[in-house]
């Protein structure tokens, strides 16, 4: 008798346990100290400009494009056996009001 009344004991404190461990949020990572946090850059440390060369030997958005435009980029076009137009509420509605 009171072994049966430990286990039972022992059984529903496990799944209290079980049930208070799934219900917890998980814990949130510590936060960085000052000596592990990355130094911040300052207003007067901008980055530096790319020089009339660097400038020019980088395409402009619009080049890109051309450029892709012209290699035969862009758009695939699919098949037309893989394009189904067909529309079958369309075809119900269109196929009621040509019998009317």
């Amino acid at each position: 008798m009171i072994r049966r009344f430990l286990v039972v004991t022992l059984a529903l404190s496990m799944l209290l346990l079980a049930l208070a461990a799934c219900g917890q949020p998980p814990t949130p990572p510590p936060e960085p100290t000052a000596t592990e946090a990355p130094p911040e850059p300052t207003a007067t440390e901008a980055p530096p400009e790319p020089t009339a060369t660097e400038a020019a030997a980088e395409p402009t958005a619009t080049e890109a494009v051309q450029a892709e435009e012209e290699a035969g980029g862009g758009e695939e076009e699919i098949p037309a056996e893989y394009v189904d137009l067909t529309n079958p509420m369309t075809d119900a509605a269109e196929a009621a009001a040509a019998g009317e």
